[in-house]
């Protein structure tokens, strides 16, 4: 694989020039209505347009109590007038939601809504991103492919957000990446480390480099409707994956009741399942992917789509199903874990079990890309 090792403009816009990268990371918003921020030796905030102004002055609290009050904050108890505050530790770290983090915290006004945000640098949030994102015990070669993926997303999502100047880079939820504050394990740490800045890249740009736990062998390319590979052609691999195929994701399947399968359905759509006659799949694309699934009742037809089903199942693991109704059993059979784009991650383990390289594996499941860095 091709390795240019350069700045990348567009990011070094974006960060005001600096090689440091900071990423915003969205903690919550304003359906909490107070956040409770604690630091072992203390915690301040700051106006972040006013850095001399502190809260609380010539005071050190080990906590702070932020309530909304409209576009205002009351921080324990003190009205403050600011859209946007720092939250800083008097040590390294600030404590959330039973959670620790590194950085500062801010808390943005923007269209209506307070967000609550994690300002961490990014080799670190990387870092605390692997803990979620991997597998616990996986080799350090594994997890060098998974930093390369995850740190390429992650340069992809922030240069989105910055040019449409949101408040916030990525969620800290698996909307994007699973983040969860700080952790100990030093195997992930060189992990990080051994490719501190590397990521991947497609026409001088990071790539959206999409992951699932396994991918059950479909073929991306042929998958239809779900994303524009014109705009993504790296995750449009033609060639089959066969590493993940004797791991135990690759095949799966869920029964239930016909009760349990309409009642599941009909908590979902909130309208009555009346006694089901037949279950069966009505659209898949090239990739055997499921787009519809049809259910003939005693007194109408309605179809449910693939999504619904891996959102109303637990046991529907991916989109790649068939399903049958027998007696009063219906059953999913399926393969994969997930999305079925970019990287296989199980398939990724057993690549490294044969003694491929994190860039044969990245070269692999992302055609078509080279590595550039942030120097």
């Amino acid at each position: 694989m091709m390795f240019k090792s350069k700045f990348l403009f567009l990011l070094l816009v974006a960060i005001n020039l600096s090689a440091r990268v900071d990423v915003r990371v969205l903690l919550c918003d304003d359906q909490e209505q107070t956040w409770t921020i604690s630091s072992a030796r203390g915690v301040q905030l700051r106006d972040a347009h006013r850095k001399d102004c502190v809260f609380p002055k010539g005071v050190t609290t080990h906590s702070l109590t932020i309530e909304k009050m409209g576009d205002k904050l009351r921080v324990n108890g003190k009205k403050i007038a600011s859209n946007e505050a720092m939250i800083e530790p008097l040590d390294k770290h600030l404590m959330f939601d039973g959670k620790t983090y590194d950085g500062h915290f801010c808390a943005v006004y923007d269209k209506n809504k307070w967000f609550l945000v994690n300002v961490i640098d990014s080799e670190e949030y990387l870092f605390s991103v692997l803990r979620t994102e991997s597998w616990p015990g996986w080799p350090l070669e594994v997890n060098r492919a998974f930093a390369i993926a995850c740190r390429s997303y992650l340069l992809h999502q922030l240069l989105s957000a910055r040019s449409k100047d949101a408040p916030y880079d990525v969620k800290s939820t698996n909307y994007h990446q699973t983040y969860q504050g700080i952790h100990p394990d030093k195997m992930l740490r060189q992990a990080v480390d051994d490719t501190r800045g590397i990521f991947l890249a497609h026409n001088e740009y990071p790539i959206l480099a999409m992951f699932d736990c396994c991918c059950g062998g479909v073929v991306p390319a042929k998958i239809a409707g779900h994303i524009d590979f014109a705009k993504v052609p790296y995750l449009a691999r033609k060639q089959a994956c066969t590493f993940c195929k004797g791991t135990k994701l690759y095949e799966w399947s869920a029964s239930y009741t016909v009760e349990q399968f309409a009642a599941a359905i009909q908590e979902a759509r909130e309208h009555v399942v009346h006694a089901i006659h037949e279950v069966r799949v009505a659209d898949k694309d090239k990739a055997g992917l499921v787009k519809k699934v049809t259910v003939k009742t005693k007194r109408n037809l309605f179809t449910v789509t693939a999504r619904q089903m891996n959102r109303i199942f637990k046991g529907v693991k991916s989109y790649c199903f068939s399903i049958l109704k027998r007696g009063k059993t219906i059953t999913v059979r399926g393969k994969g874990y997930g999305h079925h784009l970019g990287m296989c991650q199980w398939g990724a383990r057993e690549m490294v079990r044969q003694g491929k390289t994190y860039k044969d594996v990245l070269a692999f499941y992302y055609p078509g890309t080279y590595f550039m860095q942030v120097v």
